[in-house]
């Protein structure tokens, strides 16, 4: 139609313009179509291999929620590299500062430093500090969905995609996430840290 702008930004676009962003547009979602459903996702912790610093979005498989996992690690990553997991307080937010605090000081440890966040949206409430034990209404849930488990399934996940040798790792948190580790020790004596 002829009311339609066609300024972007204080350009005029053409009808030639449109068109070839509309091809183009098509032809990528005509590749994603064509992907496979069933196509091998690349393992997200495989980000701590490529970066020293930064994120990714691990889907925990016991609870089905999401956690944004913070990380650092030293330069040269090697088998015998450490994983420690720095449980964040009761505000999330806190998790990216765990890794901004730690990095400077980790490079003689050998370490990967985790930070999981474990967001409100999903873990409301008092949820995460008690591990997502139990449900709103007070019922014991099945220890695969607790929170204290996905730590590690976290755990197994970056150690095979790092390829460590270590079994065990190192967890410390402050504030609630003290609470989390505390209930951990209590709940989940088969961890391996």
């Amino acid at each position: 139609p002829q009311d339609y702008p066609r300024h972007h930004l204080g350009r005029t676009r053409s009808p030639m313009s449109s068109r070839i962003a509309a091809t183009f547009a098509a032809s990528a979602l005509s590749l994603l179509a064509a992907r496979p459903a069933d196509a091998q996702q690349p393992n997200p912790a495989s980000e701590v291999r490529r970066q020293v610093a930064g994120s990714f979005r691990f889907v925990d498989p016991g609870s089905n929620q999401p956690i944004t996992v913070w990380f650092c690690r030293t330069s040269t990553a090697a088998p015998d590299t450490r994983i420690v997991f720095v449980m964040h307080g009761s505000d999330s937010q806190t998790a990216r500062q765990a890794c901004d605090l730690a990095s400077p000081y980790i490079e003689p440890f050998n370490a990967i430093v985790l930070a999981p966040q474990f967001a409100e949206e999903y873990f409301p409430g008092d949820a995460y500090m008690f591990g997502n034990m139990i449900d709103a209404a007070g019922n014991l849930l099945p220890k695969s969905a607790w929170a204290l488990t996905a730590i590690e399934r976290l755990f197994d996940m970056v150690r095979e995609e790092m390829g460590l040798h270590r079994t065990e790792y190192d967890i410390v948190g402050f504030s609630g996430g003290a609470q989390f580790v505390h209930r951990l020790v209590l709940f989940v004596p088969e961890a391996r840290f």
